[in-house]
């Protein structure tokens, strides 16, 4: 692939272009600094913000649902703990009790209140006080005993409706307690008795299950309001009680039997009102990019002529081939067209016919927005280049990360019986790595790009979290479990994912009043099985599927919590616990919250002030949002700058007009922008307490990770010593990446684009030894080839892409373009082994030698008969180099062509008489053979030169004088002005 330049008129047209008028003043605003006491106004509205709530409030109700968030979450915590009370003192009550008479007693008042007695008991209650006061009054007590007798005659009644009826619905509620207490009060975790729902009655594990798991929590209690059906009682004239409206009827008995008030407690379980857990993230899109206008058509064509230049260098230094010639994507610059600059390299895909974009200044702005999209997803794409560097690493392919390209034809899942399993499994493992390594690259670029924006930092890491969990896990042949690509990813994606549950539930679990430490083990509890990531690493549990008390159906029946096998039932099986990455269909989460609740006091502990730091950046963070939505008064903004005296230097009304209409535009502008500043860095600082409250548990992790089973994690049932540790050290490691990329998000708020590349650039290349796997591939990437060749491009051209993409004046793009048409260092490309370079340049240094004359010289006439010596005399020829690269050294030949220190050739033979300066003596046309010393600028050669002119007698216009061919040798230093040309080396 070759390059040509045309460098000569980029500075000129440029530097011409800005003297004109401006067509269009600039959009692109530099902020000032507002104190932070006085807002900035804008005479227009500012940009409308998404309606922020209360955090309590951001957990919106579902369709069909009212109510207060913060008492909804209230109630069902509330519900759930009475529900588990009543089962834990149904259960701790002596099993010797027989609840018959009780049970007849409560039936016959059931019976004896639909016959009317409530209305009897009131009138004999009205007669009573009537007697009270008149006690003498004989109409008055006869009537009261007239209504006792009807009184007794009711209860009469209804106890002979009663009798007999409860012997079974009696003997049935004793073994419904039995059967409840083994399978939902006992010690969980087995099929026989999956939760042991009584640990729910302590608040903290109340808030986490209604937090993380309040389907299973419903389910559970659909499925013992099922269990109490079956029981009731039927009369003789076939009217049927359920135990819920016996102890609705006798309040006391529920304290006597807590078992009657079980079917009531479940009922409130599921009929308190419903809220989720969508978030509505803000986005406040601020960077934008201005172009200043371009309204002269010589200044337009210098332009077109530049970026003519400028992306046909791009396209084969850095985008590269669209197709190599056999067909295939070229993989060694897929990185840059898919990540680095997929706008921009859309752009120099081919020779462009740039008549399509119109004038010179259209294709200015299709360039600068180009490049300027590509600049700013910079600190996401080398966020997200760590993390699949990390991904890459773990799986262990062999190869390099920028060679792994997803192959269509690969297959993506395998049967383990087939002949050819070990193909398909290495051909699909690689096809699942690179599609994975895609997904978490997008990921980590999503999250610095919602951070950049101003999204809610603690929603946005839950949503990288979430997409770390989906990428990092795989299957390649049916019907086994999935695996994790890399455990540390995994760590990292659950802690990324805590902070959102810790600000999304603070508030309402501190409305149900526990203790300090009690609300940051809920809040842990929740989050651990909330986060998909963290329920793949601590989750085990039972299938929904598999067992009746947790299926989401309210239809789903059955005889017990969980199937147990029945021989004489076929297809009833087992109910195991499983673990999330085995799982085939949902597991329920309390048997977890109940297993995890004996280990959260030690990372609660850690976590318990930096979740209320993540609060206080959080309610900041909502008063940003308010302000953007708010109108700002003009009158309280600090405008940019403007004077305009009685001197306009000469300047036309219009030009006056325009900048009068250029600094109100800005004004506007910059009150609107502020308000949108402060909410992106609220965000940031969301984003450092999110960070800090994640690196705390992961540090609690790695302290538990030798006595707690992660199943995820784990090879076997229990983890052996060691095994897991390191993992939870690497995800450490991961979490700092995302602290510093904080930082470099930072510069790009403060519009520090030279920062932002220069941070940007080295976090690449400190990934580069990650990225291979082999010496060979490293040593290459040290000296920017082979695989790493693309980065190296980046690297390069790096500064000019920030000139182009953010800077608004003209002069200054025009000295970053001539800067890179003049590259400093050009004698360092020109070693490089295989290429061939064109370029223009000088030599300067010392040449000595001899010289033979033609013509006249003073009072003598020369033939070049007579060698004459050339004493070690300054030369500074300018001309043609033709170089070829040999590695540490290049060998070139220089064609000369003038010599501005022509000069100074003095002829010692004349007691150093100088030249006579004429306009002929400053051409030097001559040959220079030379080659470079040691990876340095200095050359020595041979230089053959005809100086026509030269030993002139005097100065003058046109003065005759003698030629002279000089031979000789030379010592110089390669100071290259324009490359040319320069083929591609073959590696």
């Amino acid at each position: 692939m070759r390059t040509r330049t045309q460098p000569s008129i980029v500075g000129f047209g440029l530097a011409l272009s800005a003297l004109l008028p401006l067509a269009e003043a600039s959009a692109q605003v530099t902020p000032v600094v507002v104190p932070s006491d006085q807002p900035t106004p804008s005479p227009t509205p500012a940009p409308v913000a998404p309606p922020v709530t209360s955090p309590a409030a951001i957990a919106t109700a579902p369709q069909g649902d009212a109510g207060d968030p913060i008492q909804v979450h209230v109630g069902r915590v509330e519900s759930l703990a009475s529900f588990a009370r009543a089962l834990r003192a149904t259960c701790a009550a002596p099993a010797t009790d027989d609840p018959k008479p009780a049970l007849e007693k409560a039936a016959a008042r059931l019976v004896a209140q639909q016959k009317g007695i409530e209305a009897v008991e009131a009138r004999q209650k009205k007669l009573e006080q009537e007697v009270s006061a008149k006690p003498f009054d004989a109409r008055t007590i006869a009537a009261l005993e007239a209504a006792k007798r009807e009184r007794k005659a009711l209860e009469d009644a209804a106890r002979r409706d009663v009798a007999g009826r409860l012997d079974e619905p009696a003997r049935n509620l004793t073994g419904l307690r039995t059967e409840l207490c083994a399978e939902l009060c006992a010690g969980g975790d087995t099929a026989a008795s999956p939760v042991n729902l009584c640990a729910f009655s302590a608040p903290t594990l109340a808030n986490a299950a209604v937090i993380a798991d309040q389907r299973g929590v419903e389910a559970v209690a659909r499925y013992v309001t099922r269990k109490f059906e079956p029981i009731r009682i039927v009369l003789a004239d076939r009217s049927v009680f359920s135990l819920a409206e016996i102890g609705e009827a006798d309040p006391l008995l529920a304290r006597r039997y807590p078992i009657l008030e079980i079917p009531s407690a479940a009922t409130r379980v599921f009929t308190v009102q419903h809220t989720g857990l969508e978030v509505a993230a803000f986005t406040a899109g601020t960077l934008d990019v201005g172009v200043r206008a371009l309204a002269n058509l010589v200044g337009d064509r210098a332009r077109r002529e530049a970026l003519v230049w400028f992306l046909e260098r791009l396209h084969d230094d850095a985008c590269g081939p669209a197709m190599t010639p056999a067909g295939t994507p070229g993989d060694s610059y897929r990185e840059i067209r898919s990540f680095w600059l997929p706008t921009t390299c859309a752009l120099s895909t081919r020779r462009l016919d740039f008549a399509q974009y119109g004038g010179g200044e259209s294709l200015l702005g299709a360039l600068r927005g180009a490049v300027a999209s590509d600049v700013k997803n910079w600190p996401g794409v080398a966020l997200g280049l760590g993390f699949g560097a990390s991904l890459w690493a773990d799986v262990k392919l062999g190869g390099n990360l920028f060679s792994c390209a997803e192959d269509p034809s690969a297959p993506v899942i395998c049967d383990a019986g087939a002949p050819d399993r070990v193909t398909c499994q290495a051909r699909a493992q690689r096809q699942l790595v690179c599609g994975a390594e895609v997904r978490v690259r997008g990921a980590a670029s999503k999250l610095a790009s919602d951070l950049s924006t101003g999204a809610n930092a603690a929603l946005s890491l839950s949503h990288f979290g979430d997409e770390l969990d989906r990428a990092n896990g795989y299957r390649i042949f049916r019907n086994t479990p999935r695996k994790l690509f890399s455990q540390r990813l995994e760590i990292a994606a659950c802690a990324a994912s805590l902070p959102h549950v810790f600000q999304e539930y603070g508030e309402l679990v501190r409305q149900t009043r526990p203790g300090r430490a009690e609300e940051t083990e809920a809040l842990l509890l929740a989050a651990l099985t909330t986060s998909p990531a963290c329920f793949t690493l601590v989750g085990r549990g039972f299938s929904r599927k598999d067992c009746p008390a947790f299926s989401e159906s309210p239809d789903a029946i059955g005889s017990h919590a969980c199937h147990r096998k029945d021989p004489a039932a076929s297809g009833d099986v087992d109910a195991a616990l499983v673990s999330a990455l085995e799982a085939a269909a949902p597991l329920e989460k309390l048997s977890t919250i109940v297993r995890w609740s004996k280990y959260v006091r030690l990372p609660a502990v850690e976590l318990g002030a930096r979740w209320s730091a993540v609060l206080t950046a959080f309610e900041a963070y909502r008063a940003a949002a308010e302000a953007l939505r708010a109108t700002v008064d003009p009158k309280l903004v600090n405008p940019p700058a403007l004077q305009i005296g009685v001197d306009v230097d000469g300047k036309k009304i219009g030009e006056i007009v325009r900048a009068l209409e250029a600094y109100a535009r800005d004004t506007s502008r910059l009150a609107s922008q502020t308000n949108s500043f402060a909410l992106q860095r609220a965000s940031i600082v969301l984003a450092r307490a999110s960070l800090d409250l994640a690196l705390a548990f992961v540090a609690a992790g790695e302290q538990l990770s030798e006595a707690v089973s992660f199943p995820g994690l784990c090879k076997a049932a229990t983890c052996s010593p060691g095994e897991i540790s390191p993992s939870f050290a690497a995800a450490r490691a991961e979490l700092a990446r995302l602290v510093v990329s904080l930082e470099t998000l930072e510069a790009a708020l403060a519009e520090d684009w030279g920062r932002v590349v220069a941070r940007v650039v080295g976090a690449a290349r400190a990934e580069l030894e990650r990225m291979c796997t082999d010496e060979e591939c490293k040593k290459l990437c040290a000296a920017g080839k082979g695989p790493c060749r693309p980065l190296d491009a980046i690297a390069r051209h790096s500064g000019l892409f920030a000139t182009i993409a953010f800077e608004s004046d003209p002069s200054r793009i025009a000295e970053a373009l001539d800067a890179a048409a003049m590259p400093i260092g050009g004698w360092r490309r020109k070693n490089t082994p295989g290429v061939t370079t064109i370029s223009l340049g000088a030599f300067p240094g010392m040449f000595v030698g001899g010289e033979l004359r033609f013509g006249t010289y003073g009072t003598t006439t020369e033939r070049g008969g007579v060698p004459h010596v050339v004493a070690p005399t300054l030369a500074m020829p300018i001309g043609l180099d033709f170089a070829t690269g040999r590695g540490d050294y290049n060998l070139g030949a220089f064609i000369s062509l003038i010599d501005p220190a022509a000069y100074l050739q003095y002829d010692v033979e004349q007691a150093g008489r100088l030249p006579g300066a004429q306009v002929l003596t400053l051409l030097s046309p001559g040959l220079y053979l030379r080659a470079g010393l040691f990876d340095s600028p200095f050359n020595i050669g041979v230089y053959g030169v005809l100086r026509p002119g030269l030993r002139a007698w005097e100065s003058g216009l046109s003065m005759p004088g003698a030629h002279a061919l000089q031979l000789g040798v030379a010592a110089s230093v390669d100071v290259t002005l324009f490359d040319l040309f320069t083929g591609r080396s073959a590696e």
